[in-house]
């Protein structure tokens, strides 16, 4: 009587063998992180802002060139060349950038070669082989190479690997954006300090121009309380206008030589350099065109258009 053969339903250890690094593949492949929660949309904002203009690094939109001034186009460039917090900006980045590249490789397998050699060298004499060679050969020399290769991959299960990649990448894009916040912050805070320097200048010359109207007021109306055309009380308020400028003058040096530190100090350089270039400042056209009656005199003061100004605005002879 033949007896029956039974078909096994289980895996063979061949199967298994070639169907387990298949499965692992797979499994490195899944991740079983949770899904992100976007944030509901509460204004139309673009999904990338462009780092480039034209193929061309990110730079500042050059909007002070309006001005006409040589002097200022010369400092905002040293600003953005020379200034610290820039500098400071720019090494972040290459850091987080070189960071999201390390970050990245454990993404990839890993793979490793290297090869080894000795050398040996025995006397024959007193070995097993002592007998060999009948003197010819003195010595046995070994040399022996060793080489080697290995790869590892880690298996990223819960997805550990692709979002520190991910974090790190974005680290990477806030970091640019920083720098370009500095460049902003650096070449404004240079152009307000060159005005703030320019206008202080003009504030000194015209109230050294007041103090010259009002001293020689003051003499005049002196001759003219002596011979009794004159009262005591405008004598004194003259005097007490005259002092009040004269009380003015070192301030505005001090904020002259405070705000002439900081600028140095945002494009690189010492005070006394800096005071040299903006010795040769230009007024820009536009404001002596645009407001005459102003602007002519802040930056050009004089003691006639000091008189033509009106009677109301000073005390005139």
């Amino acid at each position: 009587m033949a007896t029956p053969t039974h078909l096994s339903k289980g895996l063979t250890l061949r199967q298994v063998l070639c169907t387990g690094p298949i499965v692992m593949l797979l499994a490195g492949c899944v991740s079983m992180a949770p899904a992100e929660q976007t944030p509901n949309i509460v204004s139309d904002i673009p999904d990338t802002f462009p780092s480039e203009v034209d193929g061309k690094p990110y730079k500042p939109a050059a909007w002070w060139n309006a001005f006409e001034d040589p002097v200022l186009d010369g400092l905002v460039t040293d600003a953005l060349k020379n200034n610290l917090d820039i500098a400071e900006a720019a090494a972040r980045l290459e850091q987080v950038t070189a960071q999201a590249r390390i970050t990245r490789a454990s993404l990839l397998p890993s793979v490793s070669a290297g090869i080894s050699a000795s050398q040996s060298s025995s006397p024959l004499a007193g070995s097993a082989f002592g007998d060999l060679g009948a003197g010819a050969i003195n010595r046995i020399e070994n040399e022996t190479y060793s080489p080697s290769l290995s790869a590892a991959y880690e298996l990223d299960l819960f997805g550990r690997a692709r979002n520190d990649y991910a974090a790190a990448r974005q680290d990477a894009v806030a970091s640019a954006y920083d720098l370009q916040s500095v460049q902003l912050s650096a070449a404004a805070q240079a152009i307000s300090a060159y005005f703030d320097i320019v206008d202080t200048r003009r504030q000194i010359e015209l109230t050294v121009l007041i103090s010259d109207v009002l001293n020689d007021r003051a003499e005049r109306t002196d001759e003219q309380f002596r011979r009794g055309l004159s009262d005591s009380f405008e004598l004194f308020q003259i005097r007490q206008e005259l002092r009040s400028a004269q009380a003015s003058l070192p301030q505005f040096e001090s904020a002259l030589a405070d705000t002439e530190n900081r600028l140095a100090v945002l494009i690189g350089t010492y005070p006394q350099p800096l005071r040299q270039r903006l010795s040769q400042s230009l007024t820009p056209g536009w404001c002596l065109n645009r407001c005459p009656p102003v602007c002519r005199l802040i930056c050009c003061p004089s003691a006639p258009m000091l008189r033509q100004i009106g009677p109301g605005w000073m005390p005139h002879g």
